[in-house]
């Protein structure tokens, strides 16, 4: 709430783990109508949601309401699971309603929230819920050792860091704040590795098209040398400059040829490889 009062600030919330900034782990779970002796045993990566998150993050909850303040400690357990959870889980049955037992105690789905990559963005959607922070106590009876604050505004994201990092050393001097950071900050850390692999890709194809290049040029002249003196006949016995260019530049143009067809043949064996990178 003191976050929210701040100036530039649109919403603010908080969450266990944040996509793309920090790992995640699963709960085994007992989900209603799940018949687990045919299928794996149903497990799903857990967050804590303050209210407000999903507006803040710009996460659609497809149906069902979000959570509110009012599921606290003295109301009846609940939950937003994802659509990967709904798919895999409920398998087309309406989730609004049904329920999962979670370390003994039955949480209630009120709603679905579209799916967010989580580890990494080529990393499989894994089943999510969200517990609201202030039930997971009485959900586990346990709590969680740290939170990511998440913080939207109008201004530039750096300008509260400070006054962020003020109001809740207020409330707390001896908390630990760490990885403050914005969502872009976020994200380039999170394609850092694959943009460094496709650079060195590229870096490595115009090393390999400047080699091919000189290549060619080296073995063409090569062959031109060869055939000084066949040359030299030719165009004492009358053959016309241009009709020996021709000559020489089709054997080139063969070799080109060749090259290109296999290498056209390579790349598209290797195609499904470079899928995965991009």
């Amino acid at each position: 709430r003191r976050v929210g009062e701040l100036p530039g600030v649109t919403s603010v919330a908080a969450i266990r783990s944040l996509p793309l900034g920090s790992p995640i782990g699963d709960w085994g779970l007992d989900v209603e109508g799940y018949d687990e002796s045919v299928n794996p045993r149903a497990a799903g990566d857990w967050q804590i949601a303050s209210p407000g998150y999903f507006g803040t993050m710009g996460i659609a909850l497809v149906p069902g309401r979000d959570i509110d303040w009012n599921d606290d400690a003295d109301a009846a357990p609940v939950a937003i699971v994802n659509e990967t959870f709904v798919r895999r889980y409920l398998q087309g049955v309406e989730p609004l309603g049904r329920t999962f037992v979670m370390s003994g105690t039955t949480v209630t789905i009120v709603g679905v929230a579209e799916d967010v990559t989580h580890n990494g963005l080529t990393a499989e959607i894994k089943a999510k819920f969200y517990i609201p922070i202030a039930q997971y106590n009485a959900v586990t009876r346990g709590r969680p050792t740290s939170l990511r604050l998440v913080v939207a505004t109008a201004a530039e994201p750096e300008s509260l860091i400070t006054p962020v990092r003020r109001v809740v050393w207020d409330l707390d001097s001896s908390l630990a704040i760490a990885e403050v950071r914005t969502v872009d900050d976020v994200i380039l850390s999170a394609v850092a590795q694959p943009r460094f692999v496709m650079v060195l890709m590229g870096a490595f194809s115009l090393v390999a098209l400047v080699l091919a290049l000189v290549g060619v040029y080296g073995v063409v002249a090569y062959g031109v040398g060869t055939r000084t003196r066949e040359i030299g006949l030719r165009m004492a016995l009358g053959a016309m400059q241009d009709e020996v260019v021709r000559l020489m530049v089709r054997r080139g143009v063969g070799m080109v040829a060749v090259g290109l067809g296999a290498g056209l043949m390579l790349a598209f064996a290797l195609s499904r490889y470079l899928e995965v990178l991009l």
